[in-house]
């Protein structure tokens, strides 16, 4: 009985370098290219938000078990079509670190109708605290100034959550210029 060897391919470490270097440079074009495919897509592509459900849907799967606090914004049309989700911050919010300014500038430079702002509970208990009632009345005023409205404050926990509008929560005599999110 004779052994055959086989022959095994190099995997030095630089080797294994080189591979995994060219393979995240693969996956970091693929990204960009979809990003660009998404972000050039029909209108008829894009998706309606007509309900907070709806909102939260857009968001959800990837929202619920972050460990850090993520704040983001849905971009829409004037027909409640998706035009682009944004993050903000990452990181442990409060009024003290939101900046309007930054709130607002993505829906500024698409032209955007509306935004839904949403953000997440690490805690995975999507219940308003007083902190974002306090931000979601500034961003209110903020957008009705700028004549974007602000349709819902949606905080997501783990597989659920809270929209701010629904529950009254910082949309007091709010009437919204010209869509609503039913």
């Amino acid at each position: 009985m004779t052994t055959q060897q086989i022959p095994l391919p190099d995997m030095s470490p630089r080797i294994l370098a080189g591979k995994v270097d060219t393979t995240l440079s693969k996956m970091r074009k693929l990204h960009d290219e979809l990003n660009r495919a998404l972000r050039y897509s029909p209108a008829k592509d894009c998706p309606y938000v007509r309900s907070p459900h709806d909102a939260a849907d857009l968001v959800m799967y990837d929202m619920s078990h972050l460990e850090q606090e993520q704040f983001r914004i849905l971009l829409l049309n004037n027909r409640n079509r998706v035009l682009s989700i944004e993050t903000i911050y990452t990181s442990t919010l409060n009024s003290a670190l939101i900046r309007i300014a930054e709130v607002f500038r993505p829906a500024i430079l698409r032209s955007s109708a509306a935004i839904v702002l949403i953000h997440n509970h690490p805690s995975g208990d999507p219940t308003p605290s007083p902190e974002d009632l306090s931000i979601t009345r500034t961003l209110v005023e903020a957008g009705r100034i700028l004549d974007i409205d602000v349709l819902d404050h949606i905080v997501i926990g783990c597989g659920c959550f809270v929209s701010m509008k629904e529950r009254g929560l910082g949309f007091e005599g709010t009437s919204s210029n010209t869509v609503q999110l039913n």
